[in-house]
């Protein structure tokens, strides 16, 4: 879009494409002309009914074109783990694979857990990153799952989460309902087991086995969310009886969301190849047996599901290089994601850019953060 803004400077038309609108959920062959005003927007109309210029046309003649991607769910590993992925890096790994906003989670080095840590990682975008960042802001002190971090003060942050680590503590939970609840922004939880707090979870729940207590803690959550009323999100769901609670939840009207990602909508534990335990396939939530992948599959076709979100986690090729007890948990998935839920939803190609657009945009209030910050750098045009 900006090597297009350079060349046509006062916009450019996409031609004979296939525009796929999920707002009105439709499908059909049409020409969008792209005003580069600041914002630049968008015209939509049926194929042929754009003015006919080939010096501002590109031919988009079987390609799709729909609204930019928005990821709620990414790690760019900023700051204190950049020899991972970089914002500079990661924002364009996201921009490749079509989406045009991000969402960061807070497990960096240190823990993203205070305003001023917000900003710092904002003002950095606004200098690095090729597409729209914003940042979350971890839910308690060094996500430790004990002290609140202060969400009043969270001016920057668009939502609060403590990637990778599960509020064990009810009533830590119930105080983080209540208070994004009162400063309106989502509370985005992760339950999973993590190393660190394997041990609680032994003793909490002593019938589930490894890696596999997400169904209990959102048993637990969803008893937490009728009791306060307060809306809760749920990050990477990836078992099916996690999915049956959400969807029998929403039907009681309960304000509770869900995402899933590619790899677990795509893949499961028998798809893969030898070795066994091959570190690129350590993720967590861990990829799951065929029950599992058949049940996200109906989840996102029956409406239980409101976004992908690719949990995008890049490691070093020499942490994914260690022997698998030591290596790292995480998967890459920004620049494949499309490929993988083509392989999944192929014959609704409107649900897929629903799961991508218009679902994540319905969890997040947008709020100021880089993207303005990006536009005020930008040259004036006029």
């Amino acid at each position: 879009m900006s090597r297009a803004g350079r060349r046509y400077p006062d916009g450019f038309v996409l031609r004979g494409g296939t525009v796929v609108d999920p707002v009105s959920r439709t499908m059909y062959e049409g020409d969008v002309l792209v005003v580069m005003s600041d914002p630049p927007h968008l015209e939509v109309a049926r194929a042929g009914a754009m003015p006919r210029s080939r010096e501002r046309a590109i031919d988009a003649g079987g390609l799709v074109i729909a609204p930019g991607f928005l990821d709620l769910h990414v790690h760019f590993r900023t700051p204190g783990q950049e020899h991972k992925e970089t914002i500079a890096t990661g924002s364009r790994a996201a921009a490749a694979g079509g989406f045009c906003t991000v969402v960061c989670e807070p497990n960096t080095d240190p823990p993203i857990d205070s305003e001023g840590k917000v900003r710092a990682v904002l003002d950095r975008a606004a200098a690095e990153s090729v597409v729209n960042l914003y940042q979350k802001m971890a839910v308690t002190t060094g996500q430790r799952g004990e002290e609140m971090s202060d969400f009043r003060s969270a001016k920057s942050a668009v939502a609060f989460s403590d990637d990778g680590e599960p509020i064990l503590s009810d009533e830590v939970m119930r105080k983080a309902l209540r208070l994004a609840a009162t400063v309106r922004k989502p509370l985005m939880v992760h339950d999973e087991a993590s190393p660190r707090s394997m041990a609680r979870l032994r003793r909490r729940y002593p019938s589930a086995k490894a890696y596999e207590y997400e169904p209990k803690l959102v048993r637990r959550d969803l008893r937490l969310v009728e009791e306060t009323g307060c809306p809760l999100h749920f990050s990477h769901i990836s078992m099916a009886q996690s999915l049956a609670m959400i969807r029998r939840a929403k039907a009681r009207g309960l304000p509770v969301t869900c995402e899933v990602t590619p790899h677990h909508a795509w893949l499961c534990r028998l798809c893969e190849e030898p070795p066994r335990r091959n570190t690129n396939w350590k993720t967590n939530p861990p990829i799951r047996l065929g029950e599992h992948v058949v049940a996200v599959d109906k989840a996102l076709r029956d409406g239980t599901v409101d976004a992908v979100a690719t949990d995008h986690a890049p490691h070093s090729r020499q942490e994914k290089a260690l022997p698998y007890a030591k290596a790292p948990f995480g998967v890459i998935g920004l620049e494949t994601a499309v490929g993988a839920l083509l392989a999944d939803v192929r014959d609704d190609l409107i649900l897929l850019v629903r799961l991508l657009t218009t679902g994540p945009a319905r969890l997040w209030p947008r709020r100021p953060g880089m993207g303005e910050a990006l536009r005020a750098r930008e040259p004036d045009r006029h």
